[in-house]
């Protein structure tokens, strides 16, 4: 039950960088034409770090449920690198 409940919470999270991300997105469409471009760079890196670590979640919740240290610190890891990348834009676009 552990188990599901830290899946749940991981999609949670992972849902709720997708509203930041799309707020994030509306917010550098008002900067000008050099910064736009380097943010939407940013962002569409930020995507693939999400992107992947939804995968890693899905393999975690197909591999029988069960969350090994190996793959939970792998999906913790993926977690960690959307987190960072928010931070990032987040500061750039203020």
């Amino acid at each position: 039950m552990k188990e599901r409940a830290y899946q749940q919470k991981l999609r949670a999270q992972l849902d709720e960088w997708q509203c930041r991300i799309e707020k994030l997105r509306q917010r550098v469409r008002k900067t000008g034409p050099d910064s736009r471009l380097e943010f939407e760079y940013q962002i569409q890196d930020l995507l693939a770090k999400q992107a992947a670590a939804r995968r890693k979640l899905n393999q975690l919740q197909r591999a029988n449920g069960t969350i090994g240290r190996g793959a939970g610190a792998r999906v913790e890891s993926a977690m960690d690198k959307v987190e960072s990348a928010i931070k990032k834009i987040v500061s750039g676009v203020r």
